[in-house]
């Protein structure tokens, strides 16, 4: 397969969801193709664990209230291992230029959060959350 045709897609990012408005199709189609300009750098495939989500979903799920997901403004891409997320945070200057955040990795274990929302640092501690109690296993 040529690494060219690894780039995630739209129906990847939706799944079974229309879009609820054009502000959110120009929303999704920027986010891919800033998620899309990472993915040729880290040259191998990504998978979307969350992508666009309803309200109702992302209340169901216990996501946060202004969740950029329901607005097409964020994604998370599935990370078992930490290999994508090593990559980004080696390579924060690609993150920069493509104008993305990361959210914290202490706080998305298996997955890595990007997003469009402009804050002081590129990877950023979300609002009203506590570290993650450690494991003694």
């Amino acid at each position: 397969m040529n690494p060219r045709d690894w780039k995630i897609t739209e129906e990847e990012y939706m799944g079974t969801n229309r879009y609820p408005s054009d502000t959110h199709i120009d929303n999704a189609l920027d986010l891919l193709a800033r998620v899309n300009r990472i993915r040729i750098w880290y040259n191998s495939p990504l998978i979307v664990s969350s992508g666009y989500r309803t309200p109702l979903h992302n209340a169901e799920i216990g996501g946060a209230r202004d969740s950029l997901h329901c607005q097409c403004r964020a994604i998370d891409i599935r990370d078992r291992n930490g290999a994508f997320c090593n990559w980004c945070l080696n390579n924060l200057p690609y993150i920069a230029e493509t104008g993305l955040w990361m959210e914290n990795p202490m706080y998305t274990p298996g997955w890595v959060h990007l997003d469009t929302r402009r804050r002081r640092t590129l990877v950023f501690i979300p609002d009203n959350r506590t570290f993650p109690a450690e494991s003694n296993g």
